[in-house]
């Protein structure tokens, strides 16, 4: 199975969480998302903000800051960790136009790098297209957040970028 639907970006909207934990259930219910039955969702963030590079590279290099680190932003990435009863991870995205990817339908491969009771930290590999990296923790003010890094190769665009998301909720 592949993609549920395109990735994209827009604007945040409040409630993302709640709708997100439906959405997810309506996934699950519906099979739509592989390997996850008995799934529970141990990590929610949403807005990401942070630096990418495009290289002088392919279609990328006809942009005029390609070669640059400039800012960027997903103001409506949405992001949810869940971990099967048979101790399997899948991260699911959620983009503006409402579509849905799961990394384990997508194909992606996903590795456990690390965990402690406050932090958890993931790797995910799509074979031939990208490495990407997760790591939700809780600050010690109590805020949770996630960094996570991009590196896409083989791509029509490639790209590395790495940015900071706010979560409202972790439990591991």
């Amino acid at each position: 199975m592949g993609r549920l639907s395109r990735r994209g970006s827009g604007e945040e909207s409040e409630g993302w969480g709640s709708m997100f934990k439906i959405l997810f259930s309506g996934l699950l219910a519906s099979g739509l998302v592989i390997g996850v039955a008995n799934a529970k969702v141990i990590a929610h963030c949403g807005v990401s903000n942070g630096y990418a590079f495009y290289p002088k590279y392919g279609i990328a290099a006809k942009n005029k800051d390609a070669g640059e680190w400039t800012k960027d932003r997903i103001s409506n990435g949405q992001f949810s960790i869940s971990l099967s009863d048979n101790g399997k991870f899948d991260v699911l995205f959620k983009d503006v136009s409402g579509g849905i990817f799961s990394t384990v339908a997508d194909g992606g491969q996903i590795i456990l790098l690390g965990k402690t009771t406050d932090s958890l930290s993931l790797f995910v590999g799509y074979p031939n297209k990208s490495a990407e990296t997760y790591t939700v923790y809780r600050t010690i003010e109590g805020k949770t957040e996630m960094m996570w890094t991009q590196n896409k190769f083989g791509v029509i665009l490639p790209k590395v970028a790495a940015f900071i998301a706010s979560c409202r909720y972790f439990k591991f």
